[in-house]
């Protein structure tokens, strides 16, 4: 089994550099392997700023360098594999689906709005319902609402309502198998990760939904509140690594000489490589994942033989 430990975090700014060296210290502390944050407050042209010497790859949806902005940073030892990203001009989130230790993963760092918005989840969860077949969905963030209010906020009676937003929340968990990763296993525990001044209450608003699936395989462990009001929460999941291939695949090279196949090949193979290429990934993974990913033009090739 190999572990991939995932954090988020509001960190609110990191535009400051003697902030975010704090905030980078933290995150090997923490061991993390993928960072989700959230309120980056960083414009189109600083987001290549987020790429250090551990962490080789940074996807970010920008807004301004006064409000939004979330980021996934991938550390350099994880063997990833991009795949494709949905990037929300608003800066409320990202999606990214990847090959992880040979198995697909589907990411989501969000920073949804401060008012009861339920279409925004409707809107995202849209987007991801794009993704969710045959992968492992992981979505993280600042939710910026809580699923139980009686437990996961502070000075609330038991018979509060939900927000509008969290019952749309719960729907799509529904829908789409997904569960709170903390809550499944902490089911009457009170423990907050930010406090707020205008409530006067403390709150659970930054969470992981998981698929169900990998919820015996997971741990998730809420820290400390520092550097930012909010607190880091960590979940943790333990990978089968191991790879087999369903069956020998053996390239036809008779196709070598179609031009149309060759021009097509060629194409997809460079993008690919623009996509994914990095000297932290080993020749292997990046072979046998690049089979993966364009096995729909290899297919070309049965097309070719029905029409011989």
């Amino acid at each position: 089994m190999q572990p991939l430990s995932l954090v988020s975090w509001n960190v609110r700014g990191i535009r400051s550099q003697a902030k975010k060296t704090k905030i980078m210290n933290y995150f090997t502390k923490l061991n993390a392997d993928i960072c989700l944050l959230q309120e980056t407050h960083l414009s189109q042209s600083e987001e290549k700023l987020m790429i250090s010497p551990q962490f080789s790859q940074a996807f970010s949806a920008c807004y301004n360098s006064r409000q939004r902005g979330v980021t996934i940073l991938i550390h350099r030892r994880v063997p990833f594999i991009l795949n494709s990203t949905v990037i929300d001009p608003e800066g409320r989130y990202i999606i990214i689906q990847a090959m992880i230790f040979y198995k697909t993963f589907t990411i989501v760092n969000l920073y949804s709005p401060n008012n009861d918005d339920p279409a925004f989840f409707h809107t995202l969860f849209s987007q991801i319902s794009n993704f969710t077949a045959n992968s492992i969905t992981i979505v993280g963030g600042d939710f910026n609402t809580v699923l139980k209010p009686s437990i996961d906020r502070s000075n609330t009676p038991a018979n509060v309502r939900l927000s509008h937003s969290a019952k749309t929340i719960n729907e799509y968990m529904d829908d789409f198998g997904l569960v709170d990763s903390w809550r499944i296993r902490n089911r009457l525990t009170r423990e907050y990760m930010f406090f707020s001044p205008v409530h006067q209450s403390f709150s659970r608003i930054d969470f992981f939904l998981t698929s169900n699936s990998i919820i015996p395989k997971t741990n998730t462990n809420i820290h400390p509140i520092i550097i930012s009001d909010h607190a880091p929460v960590t979940l943790t999941v333990q990978i089968e690594s191991t790879f087999k291939l369903a069956h020998t695949w053996c390239f036809n090279t008779s196709l070598l000489k179609d031009p149309e196949f060759d021009k097509i090949i060629r194409k997809e193979w460079a993008n690919f490589l623009e996509r994914n290429y990095s000297p932290c990934i080993s020749p292997s993974l990046l072979w046998e994942t690049g089979k993966a990913v364009i096995r729909g033009k290899i297919s070309y090739s049965s097309f070719k033989k029905k029409q011989v």
